[in-house]
């Protein structure tokens, strides 16, 4: 179950509960200022965050852990044996919905044989499963269905449940070859702590940093599943992340003002500073230089 929501955003409010299996909320800050908002969870629940406009910063008081949810943006985030305090940090103009299910009931909404499927069994007590990714095809255009939908008490309970549905359905639905029915949920925590540690091998040799073969093998996944996990986990391919990272981290040494273009240049994997030029202007739209003036 889920506690009454604070209203401190003044649009925030739970809007659906089916006897705490299935609880859906609105995040919604429509004021010029950032506002905090605390939810006491006394039940363990799988949780789905999908953001629609601004950001939110997700805390978790007990494991002092937090997140992001960017615009466009979905987080799915399950803790084993743990009922989480959660504080939402809305930043102006966010609107967000949030879905708590229970296990059973997931598990039961994609398949009548509950028992042959994945319990989380394998995650660890007081471990946690979370995983971001953009918004899949159609994600947005129900969960704004469901935010911004408003009827009459009699007929709100039905609408809410099944754009529910629809929103896991699209949520989850495999694009890959998947004849069997399963329960979708993400990767185990065992291949999210290797794509984990790809990152931070990448971001850790930024002036020399490995192939995905090179990559694959120093993690010990294909490079296929390194290729699918990572866009799934943050949001772009290996490529491009690393491409957006090294251009925020010469941003910062451009700022700090302690070296000079041709010095920055290595130090973030390009070969010569024309070619470090042409792709912070990319990334930019200006120079290094115009970016200092």
């Amino acid at each position: 179950m889920i506690e009454n929501i604070e209203n401190t955003a003044r649009g925030s409010y739970e809007i659906y509960n089916d006897s705490n299996e299935l609880v859906v909320m609105k995040l919604d800050n429509p004021k010029s200022s950032t506002c905090s908002l605390k939810k006491n969870i006394i039940k363990e629940l799988v949780h789905l965050y999908i953001c629609l406009e601004g950001s939110v910063s997700v805390e978790i008081t007990e494991q002092q852990y937090s997140f992001p949810l960017k615009e466009d943006s979905s987080t799915f985030i399950f803790i084993k044996d743990f009922t989480p305090t959660l504080t939402f940090h809305l930043q102006p103009k966010t609107k967000a919905i949030g879905i708590y299910i229970s296990v059973d009931h997931l598990h039961a909404l994609f398949s009548q044989d509950t028992d042959q499927l994945p319990v989380f069994d394998n995650i660890k007590i007081g471990k946690r499963i979370i995983e971001s990714a953009v918004n899949k095809p159609g994600v947005r255009e129900v969960a704004s269905q469901l935010f911004h939908k408003n009827l009459a008490e009699t007929y709100q309970s039905i609408y809410v449940k099944g754009k529910v549905l629809e929103l896991l359905g699209t949520f989850f639905y495999a694009t890959d070859n998947d004849n069997v029915e399963q329960c979708p949920y993400i990767a185990n925590e065992e291949s999210a702590a290797k794509i984990k540690k790809a990152k931070t091998i990448l971001i850790s040799n930024l002036s020399e940093t490995p192939s995905l073969n090179e990559l694959a093998k120093m993690v010990g996944l294909n490079v296929k599943a390194l290729k699918e996990g990572f866009k799934e986990l943050y949001g772009k391919p290996v490529i491009t992340y690393l491409f957006h990272y090294r251009m925020e981290e010469a941003k910062k040494m451009l700022e700090q003002g302690t070296n000079n273009v041709s010095e920055i240049a290595p130090q973030v994997g390009y070969s010569s500073a024309s070619h470090f030029i042409t792709a912070f202007k990319r990334k930019f739209g200006v120079t290094p230089k115009q970016y200092l003036r």
